[in-house]
C-alpha cells in the first residue's frame, strides 16, 4: 500500500503542483468568476438612432396616416436613468429590454427618427428608387389594395438599398407592419389603442419563495443546471484521463516505466497512477463546484443547489473517471506514443460524446423511457444519472440506487480488463495492437 501512495503523490505532484495546472484550473476560472460579476454592471446596451426619410406610395392614404402614428419620433425613447435603475432592481436585461420596445417604441437595439414623405401615385415608384440607390432615401413602400386583405402576402414592398444596415431594415419592417395593421383595423372602424392595450401579454413578475424570503426567478439558469452539472463531471473525469494517459505513455517511451517496475508490480504502479488522478480530478471538480456555489450566492440563486447534488457528484465523478481512467491506462501502457493512442482512443471517445447527444432528450424526460434505460448502460450511467438527479422531476430512489449499482460493477470489470492489458502492453514494445489484440491479452493468466 505504501507503494501505491508513494506512486500517486507523485501522479498528483507532477500534475496538480505545476504552475500551468494552477493557472489553468484555479486562476482562470477566478477570472471568469470575475468577469461574471463585472461584465453585467459594465455593459450598457448600444441603441442605433436612425435619422432619414421613408417614402411611401399609397394611393388610399390610409397607410401613409397610420405610419406617420407608427413611425412618431415622440414615441421612440428610452426611460430615464433613474427609471431604468428602478427597473433593472427587478428585471433581468433582456426583460428590460422588451418592457422599454413595449412601452416607449424602441425596435430590438434600434431608435427610429424616420420621417414620412407622401406618394398617392405609382408613377414615381422607379424615381424613388433611384433615389434610394443614390441614399437620399432609406427606402420606399408601395402599397396596393391587397394590403387591406388578411390573407394576401403581396399587399406591401419595401425597396431598400443594398448597403442598408439589416438592423435598421428590420425596425423599419417592424413598424411598418404595426402601420399597415392600423390601417387595416381603421378601415374596419375599429378601436386600435384599445385592441393593442387588450392583445398586449403582461410581464409576469415569477417570484421563487424561498425559506429566507423571495427571489427572482432564475427559470432559464433551472433548466440549464443539469447540463452544467453534466459538463462538469465530464470535463474533470476525461481531464484526467487525458493526464493519465500522457504520463503513461511518456514514461513508457522514455524508458522510466521500466525503473519504476524494477520496485513495485505493474499493478501497483497502475493503482498508484489511477488514484493520483482521481485526486487531481477531485481537487479541479472541488475547484470548479465551489466557484460555482460562490456565484449563485452572489446572485441569490443557492437555493437552486440542494447538499443532495453535490453528493452525487462527487459519487458519479468518482464513476465517470474510473471508467475513462481504465481506458486510458489501458491504451497508455499498449502504445508506445501519442499518435498511436489516437488510433485506439477515438473509438472510445465516440462513445463517450454520447452523453452530449442524450442531454436534451433526458433533461426533458428525466423518467423517460430512453433515460431510464440508458442510466443502466454502465458507460453512459454516471452522465446519464447526473442529469437526472439534478432535474427539477423526482427520481425514484430504486432507480437511483440500481443504476448506481450496476454503474460500479461496470466500474470493477473495466479495471479489472485495464489491469489485464496494463501487465502486459507496459513492458511491450514495436507495432501497437490493434482493439482486438486488446481483448485477446485479457484471456491470458
Amino acid at each position: 500500500m505504501t507503494k501505491i501512495l508513494a506512486v500517486a503523490w507523485r501522479e498528483f505532484k507532477h500534475t496538480a503542483l505545476t504552475k500551468a495546472f494552477i493557472i489553468g484550473t484555479i486562476i482562470f476560472p477566478l477570472l471568469i468568476w470575475g468577469g461574471m460579476i463585472l461584465v453585467p454592471l459594465l455593459f450598457k446596451p448600444t441603441i442605433s438612432t436612425v435619422d432619414d426619410t421613408l417614402a411611401i406610395v399609397d394611393p388610399t392614404g390610409e397607410v401613409i396616416d397610420a405610419a406617420r402614428i407608427e413611425f412618431n419620433p415622440d414615441l421612440f425613447r428610452l426611460p430615464d436613468t433613474r427609471e431604468r435603475a428602478a427597473q433593472a432592481q427587478d428585471m433581468d436585461p433582456s426583460e428590460l429590454l422588451a418592457e422599454a420596445e413595449r412601452g416607449g417604441g424602441l425596435v430590438g437595439s434600434v431608435q427610429l427618427n424616420i420621417e414620412i414623405e407622401p406618394h398617392e401615385s405609382d408613377d414615381d415608384v422607379e424615381i424613388l428608387r433611384n433615389r434610394v440607390r443614390e441614399g437620399d432615401l432609406i427606402g420606399v413602400v408601395v402599397i396596393t389594395d391587397n394590403a387591406f386583405d388578411g390573407t394576401a402576402r403581396d399587399g406591401v414592398t419595401l425597396f431598400v438599398a443594398t448597403q442598408a444596415n439589416p438592423d435598421h431594415i428590420s425596425a423599419i419592417q417592424r413598424t411598418l407592419g404595426k402601420a399597415v395593421v392600423r390601417a387595416r383595423a381603421e378601415r374596419a372602424e375599429l378601436d386600435v389603442e384599445h385592441m393593442q392595450a387588450m392583445m398586449q401579454p403582461p410581464r409576469l413578475n415569477t417570484r421563487r419563495l424561498t425559506e429566507d424570503g423571495e427571489a427572482a426567478a432564475g427559470i432559464e439558469f433551472q433548466k440549464a443546471l443539469p447540463m452544467v452539472f453534466m459538463i462538469l463531471l465530464w470535463i474533470c473525469a476525461f481531464a484526467s484521463g487525458n493526464y493519465l494517459l500522457t504520463s503513461t505513455i511518456e514514461e513508457k517511451s522514455n524508458k522510466v516505466m521500466e525503473v519504476l517496475l524494477s520496485a513495485i508490480s505493474p499493478m501497483q504502479l497502475m493503482a498508484g497512477k489511477i488514484f493520483g488522478q482521481a485526486i487531481v480530478g477531485l481537487f479541479t471538480i472541488s475547484v470548479y463546484s465551489a466557484l460555482g456555489v460562490a456565484a449563485l450566492v452572489y446572485f441569490a440563486m443557492a437555493d437552486f443547489i440542494e447538499p443532495a447534488m453535490i453528493l452525487y457528484l462527487v459519487m458519479y465523478f468518482f464513476m465517470a473517471y474510473f471508467m475513462v481512467a481504465a481506458i486510458m491506462a489501458a491504451i497508455g501502457s499498449a502504445v508506445s506514443d501519442l499518435q498511436e493512442a489516437h488510433s485506439l482512443v477515438t473509438p472510445a471517445m465516440l462513445v463517450l460524446f454520447v452523453p452530449m447527444i442524450l442531454f436534451v432528450p433526458v433533461s426533458q424526460s428525466p423518467n423517460g423511457i430512453l433515460a431510464v434505460v440508458t442510466s443502466y448502460i454502465p458507460v453512459l450511467t454516471p452522465f446519464v444519472m447526473i442529469l437526472r438527479v439534478t432535474s427539477a422531476e423526482a427520481i425514484p430512489l430504486i432507480q437511483i440506487l440500481t443504476a448506481t449499482a450496476v454503474g460500479f460493477l461496470g466500474v470493477f470489470i473495466m479495471v479489472w480488463m485495464a489491469a489485464r492489458i496494463f501487465r502486459i502492453g507496459v513492458l511491450m514494445t514495436g507495432k501497437p495492437p490493434s482493439p482486438m489484440e486488446l481483448l485477446k491479452w485479457l484471456r491470458y493468466s
